[in-house]
């Protein structure tokens, strides 16, 4: 009889101890992205300003300088935009 309640006693709780283990690792996996992407946003978004700061002078003095930073400006831009979005 013993064996057979502990038998029939398992099915539930494994289903409970496997949904118990998902909501934990679906938890996890919401603070890991949290604590990777938010610095990576902001460092981007620190690097895209030093970025066009950077444009600003090099295009006040030179027309090839400020081609070469509009190009990285460009590409730059839309990676920042891209973490963000995923982040908020």
């Amino acid at each position: 009889m013993e064996w057979s309640c502990r038998l029939a006693a398992r099915g539930p709780a494994r289903r409970y101890g496997l949904e118990a283990e998902r909501r934990l690792r679906e938890a996890a996996g919401g603070c890991g992205r949290a604590r990777v992407l938010d610095p990576v946003a902001a460092e981007l978004l620190r690097y895209r300003e030093v970025r066009e700061q950077y444009a600003k002078v090099m295009g006040a003095g030179a027309g090839a300088g400020a081609g070469a930073a509009g190009v990285g400006a460009g590409a730059g831009a839309g990676t920042g935009a891209g973490v963000q979005a995923r982040v908020g």
